[in-house]
């Protein structure tokens, strides 16, 4: 089992859980290139780490690097799915990583 250091002695960018579901909406397969589009954005500026459905397709998770937790719900607002309504139910929290690690 790998322990982290506790977090006052590192000072990595914080990570955020992007937790939603879905509206039944046919947006959300008309607008999917473009929210995968924004996503990919993401990952090249280092801010996703990870992004995907849930195995029963309710909803999905998105992990991100940010500041702050106003810079990561601005990267959220950013995303088409957000501005569309395409999801439901968003909630963004802080994650501290304890045990394992997370790259990306």
């Amino acid at each position: 089992m790998t322990i982290r250091p506790d977090p006052s002695q590192e000072n990595p960018m914080p990570l955020f859980v992007l937790t939603y579901g879905y509206h039944d909406t046919p947006l959300r397969a008309e607008r999917r290139d473009d929210h995968l589009a924004h996503l990919g954005g993401l990952e090249q500026s280092g801010h996703l780490v990870a992004a995907g459905p849930l195995a029963d397709l309710s909803g999905g998770i998105i992990l991100l690097r940010a500041d702050d937790e106003p810079s990561a719900q601005a990267l959220v607002d950013q995303d088409p799915y957000t501005q569309l309504d395409v999801t439901k139910d968003r909630r963004l929290r802080e994650w501290r990583v304890t045990v394992g690690s997370v790259t990306g």
